[in-house]
């Protein structure tokens, strides 16, 4: 049973939260869909240096709210960024900007 169909289930989290709470297959159909990969363009700024950029934003509905996931590949010199390094270590040019987004009700 995957999370959106627990969260749906007539003794899941929804029906715990909210009293005459019933089922209905087209809620739980949308959720699903929802769940999906949306991609979107924004304006990212590190070290200074603004760009825009395309990522693919993955969307979740939760027990306890949403979670948006996404990442963005970098190469350090397009952002102004010294290739990290610690002594012999040394590392690649490149890295992902990984992020993990949680909405809560307050």
């Amino acid at each position: 049973m995957s999370s959106l169909d627990e969260l749906f289930a007539p003794e899941g989290a929804l029906a715990r939260a909210m009293p005459g709470y019933r089922r209905r297959s087209e809620q739980v159909e949308m959720a699903k869909a929802i769940a999906q990969a949306i991609e979107t363009t924004g304006v990212l700024t590190m070290h200074g240096t603004s760009k825009s950029v395309t990522f693919t934003l993955t969307g979740q509905r939760t027990g306890v709210g949403i979670q948006v996931t996404g990442q963005i590949p970098i190469t350090f010199a397009d952002w102004n960024i010294p290739n990290p390094s610690f002594g012999p270590v040394t590392t690649q040019d490149h890295g992902v900007l990984e992020f993990l987004l949680v909405f809560k009700r307050a």
